[in-house]
């Protein structure tokens, strides 16, 4: 694929597209805006809370926030779906993926809302623990203010609004590349042809079935890649919270014990069903999971080694390092230099 489509900016009219992202925010109470890769903005914000906008403009404190969109984004592109957290201030935002061609290349990010406190059927991560803990909040009667007039939803609300954005950007982001590829052929026709009078049949038949080709093409990639993500998927009932808890919690360093409880069995059971089931040991599942996340977060973003390290629930990066150059048989900043 062309890889100026691997650049956000190549893909969407951005400034068609703020005017969408400000009436979707009007409509929807929650706060919008695309970011890259990197977690870095590249449309306006739509709808951003006054609390959100405060902590944004603060250096110390709105780096955090492009880290928690970076990681938010980085985390839906390998679920292959919307990913829900809470971020460094306790604040619940979704990261809705752009990927093409198998290359996550940004997100829709949606949020800046509290989950409405009665409803008990939500349980989300935090996905970036800061130094201050909130405490600038407590500090600031403005902010502590600003922070008490976040919008609350009920959950079944922000889960039906983020189903329809997903939707929406998979449709959107579907035709425009479906639009560049056909320029790109229309192009190359033209250079062969000469003038549109000049078309064959055979060539303007070409240029009718090419959006046809490319809708199914794209479906087809879609496809093969959501199914390739849920291979892992345990078929055995009481293994499923365990690997969706491993899945949803890698900042964790997480025993064979701590699953037993959660799956209601004894680790000796747990872990003689897991090998036989997932065809690997418990240990080595965790292990695996944890360095493709890293191999992710190492290709796709700017992250050092030490909070890719942090990120992944190691206490020594020294050690994460030796991990992963087991598993890699290089080390994390041999690995990046050659697949970025």
């Amino acid at each position: 694929m062309n890889s100026k489509l691997l650049n956000i900016r190549s893909i969407l009219d951005l400034e068609q597209w703020q005017k969408i992202q400000d009436e979707l925010a009007l409509v929807t109470g929650m706060a919008i805006l695309i970011v890259d890769y990197k977690g870095v903005p590249v449309t306006r914000h739509s709808g951003c809370t006054d609390f959100c906008a405060i902590v944004r403009k603060n250096p110390d404190t709105a780096k955090y926030c492009q880290k928690c969109d970076s990681r938010g984004g980085i985390e839906a592109a390998r679920l292959n779906k919307p990913f829900m957290y809470l971020c460094h201030c306790d604040i619940l935002d979704t990261a809705i993926p752009i990927v093409v061609d198998e290359k996550y290349i940004g997100a829709v990010m949606a949020g800046q809302v509290m989950a409405d406190e009665t409803d008990a059927s939500i349980s989300l991560e935090k996905i970036l623990m800061s130094t201050y803990e909130n405490s600038f909040i407590d500090q600031d009667g403005n902010l502590r203010e600003k922070y008490g007039e976040i919008p609350r939803l009920p959950v079944r609300r922000i889960s039906a609004i983020i189903g329809m954005l997903f939707h929406l950007c998979n449709y959107i982001v579907g035709e425009a590349i479906s639009k560049n590829m056909m320029s790109e052929t229309y192009e190359k026709i033209l250079a062969k042809e000469g003038a549109p009078g000049d078309f064959t049949d055979d060539s303007l038949n070409t240029m009718m079935d090419i959006k046809e080709q490319v809708s199914k093409a794209i479906m087809t990639k879609q496809l093969k890649t959501s199914e390739k993500r849920t291979e892992g998927t345990p078929r055995h009932q009481i293994l499923r919270p365990v690997v969706e808890y491993i899945h949803n919690n890698k900042h964790e360093n997480i025993m064979l014990a701590q699953m037993a409880q959660l799956s209601h069995t004894s680790p000796s059971y747990l872990s003689r069903l897991f090998k036989k089931e997932m065809g690997k040991t418990f240990s080595d599942y965790v292990a695996d999971f944890k360095m493709t996340v890293a191999k992710e977060l190492l290709e796709n973003t700017d992250l050092s080694v030490t909070d890719i390290s942090n990120d992944l629930g190691f206490s020594d990066s020294g050690y994460f390092i030796k991990i992963f150059k087991k598993h890699e048989g290089v080390t994390p900043a041999i690995f990046r230099k050659y697949m970025k």
